[in-house]
């Protein structure tokens, strides 16, 4: 997969614009902690300044959020993935996180899942991640298992449409009943989700968030009403983290060092560490309290992750922490993002829905809302932005 020559030819000779915008010159780079001194000497509103993870600098605050599409065949994504995420590349956004991507058959919430659980789902994920650094992109993926929440139908086509659907595609969709886990069944998870981690390290992305929200796997585990386990696995709180940091560990071995990364992006780096996230969620308080997620976090913190996906209230509890924390929900303008960043809550404004519903400009709307100028991300496109 390649751009036309018109295009390669302005990546190469004007690539300095893909990390700046017109009309405010070369902000300086921060890390979050330091946003509101930055505030004070710059007239750049916080949202459209870079910000550093490990080795990869991010040319503003907006990431796009996972969203599942439910439109794989086999696991494997497709050019409707490529013409999506990369329509959400152009749009001057950060980065992309990739919507949830099973580490193993059997973890998908619905047959037309993303998956990384075999070698072959490699090449389609190179594709879109090679066409996403093209514009000054990074890309992420969120590595997840659905635990009890899989065997599901997709949830926007019709149920007398789901059979002829597996008949075209699959041919069969194995379903399961919730049961617990063995001690066997947990090390093949463990093993998938480092297996995984190596695919998507081919693939080229620049980070890899796991998925330990929404009541899936990881969450499963987590909480003290679902979790039931007498084992060192369940019970106390040490013990129901421990599948999330036996994961951390096994995910970070194949974060470190990879040299197969997008030699077309200016994160290749034999020696990097691809930056890890790790998305939480507070459901109700007598499932998974937010002091026990925040001493999570705390732990997360000492483990090296460079990242919480923070997707309940009080994000600023978890910034308190010290570690880079993004927020997430119903977030719809400029205006409102660069307040959260002003007030100390969050170091990254992750948007999902608000992408599609004004797709893909939402970072454009933004950048006009805060009066930024980020016309030279898309020069094609530039005349379409003149006021």
């Amino acid at each position: 997969m390649s751009l036309s020559p018109i295009i390669k030819s302005y990546n190469c000779h004007h690539s300095h614009l893909l990390n700046q915008y017109r009309g405010v010159g070369t902000p300086k780079i921060h890390n979050g902690d330091e946003q509101q001194q930055q505030q004070q000497h710059t007239n750049t509103p916080i949202l459209f300044t870079p910000i550093k993870v490990n080795d990869i600098i991010l040319k503003n605050r907006i990431i796009v959020s996972p969203m599942c599409l439910y439109s794989c065949v086999d696991g494997e994504m497709n050019d409707f993935h490529l013409v999506h995420y990369g329509s959400l590349a152009k749009s001057g956004c950060a980065m992309i996180i990739l919507e949830a991507t099973a580490v193993l058959p059997n973890g998908r919430i619905t047959y037309a899942d993303s998956g990384l659980w075999k070698d072959s789902q490699i090449e389609p994920l190179k594709r879109i991640v090679h066409f996403i650094h093209n514009f000054g992109c990074y890309t992420a993926i969120q590595l997840s298992h659905a635990g009890v929440r899989g065997s599901s139908e997709i949830p926007f086509i019709q149920e007398n449409q789901q059979q002829q659907l597996l008949k075209d595609t699959i041919k069969t969709w194995d379903t399961w009943n919730p049961n617990t886990m063995t001690l066997n069944d947990i090390k093949i998870v463990v093993e998938s989700f480092q297996q995984s981690t190596r695919r998507a390290v081919e693939a080229g992305f620049d980070a890899i968030e796991i998925n330990a929200a929404h009541g899936y796997l990881l969450c499963g585990f987590l909480s003290r009403t679902t979790n039931s386990r007498t084992d060192e696995y369940g019970g106390e709180f040490n013990n129901r983290i421990r599948l999330l940091l036996d994961i951390i560990k096994v995910v970070k071995i194949e974060c470190c060092g990879s040299g197969n990364r997008d030699t077309n992006h200016n994160s290749s780096n034999a020696a990097t560490e691809i930056p890890i996230f790790v998305r939480v969620s507070v459901v109700k308080e007598d499932i998974h309290s937010m002091d026990e997620c925040i001493r999570l976090c705390e732990i997360l913190k000492r483990e090296g992750v460079r990242v919480i996906d923070w997707v309940s209230r009080e994000p600023e509890r978890v910034r308190a922490t010290g570690i880079l924390t993004s927020t997430v929900g119903n977030i719809t303008n400029g205006h409102q993002a660069e307040q959260l960043l002003e007030q100390g809550k969050a170091d990254f404004i992750m948007v999902g829905r608000e992408h599609l519903k004004n797709f893909p400009l939402f970072t454009y709307n933004a950048s006009k809302d805060l009066n930024v100028n980020i016309n030279g991300a898309i020069p094609q496109y530039s005349s379409t932005f003149r006021d």
